[in-house]
């Protein structure tokens, strides 16, 4: 018989690891953007209870997933490797990681309720501080940027902005999980050690807020793409020379790359 203390970190591990591949799958190449949807709750659910460092370990784990798979075309530039790769992912976890551990603190001190309302706040702030800070910044893989596809969604960008759709994104996740919290009745922890539960009043209030903001967005992209387009019209031209990883920074190929877009440049004319 397998005992609970083994068992628990294999769960945290299998969880973490869900919340990874759903987010994964939903970005190009496979571009299941749907799954973005669903895609924290096995996060949010194995971070219940737990310790603050703990919650950072286990996020910092789904974090380096998320990282190694998501940015898996780089590998097919020249001269990047699996360890810069690696390296990569290490640091950019990191921000799960720190979403982990100021979830935790909250639930623990506030209740696993409320530190679920401030989530997307706190999602949101970490994808600001990772596109933004110094050299380090790599605005890459934001949650939006999974729902390219849907002109629905995107359109309150305009408004919002990308983190914006981030924010949505994290809120029905929320909303969702409280709900799975609720019906599966799993006690939570306070300050004062006391054990509490989900009542279906604050799950119930987060669902109706995620609802109504999820719908808003819908309505305003379906009144957006409604409108006529007005203005000149105005022709353009793409060209794509398909040049390939290898040759791109090779100064050695720079005048053939040259002719290249040079000739479909002119074709496109």
């Amino acid at each position: 018989m397998i005992s609970a203390h083994f068992t628990r970190p294999l769960k945290c591990i299998f969880l973490a690891t869900l919340s990874s591949l759903l987010l994964v799958i939903a970005y190009p190449l496979y571009d299941m953007e749907i799954l973005i949807w669903i895609g924290l709750i096995p996060l949010l659910y194995t971070l219940v209870g737990k310790k603050p460092f703990v919650g950072l370990l286990i996020s910092y784990f789904c974090g380096i997933l998320f990282f190694l798979g998501v940015f898996h075309w780089i590998l097919k530039v020249n001269g990047y490797t699996i360890f810069h790769h690696a390296f990569l992912a290490l640091y950019l976890g990191f921000y799960f990681g720190l979403f982990g551990l100021f979830f935790c603190l909250i639930s623990r001190r506030d209740g696993y309720h409320r530190a679920l309302i401030v989530t997307p706040f706190i999602w949101v702030c970490l994808e600001y501080i990772r596109s933004n800070f110094f050299f380090l910044a790599l605005p890459w893989a934001l949650l939006a940027h999974s729902q390219h596809q849907q002109l629905y969604v995107v359109q309150i960008a305009g408004i919002v902005g990308t983190y914006g759709i981030s924010f949505l994104i994290v809120m029905v996740n929320a909303a969702l999980a409280s709900l799975i919290l609720y019906f599966s009745q799993l006690p939570y922890i306070r300050t004062n050690n006391k054990d509490q539960r989900f009542e279906f009043k604050q799950s119930y209030t987060l669902v109706v807020i995620a609802t109504l903001l999820l719908a808003i967005t819908l309505i305003y992209g379906h009144v957006t793409l409604s409108r006529p387009i007005t203005g000149k019209p105005v022709s353009i031209a793409l060209t794509q020379g398909n040049i390939e990883q290898v040759k791109k920074f090779d100064p050695d190929y720079a005048d053939e790359i040259m002719r290249i877009y040079t000739s479909l440049t002119r074709e496109a004319a």
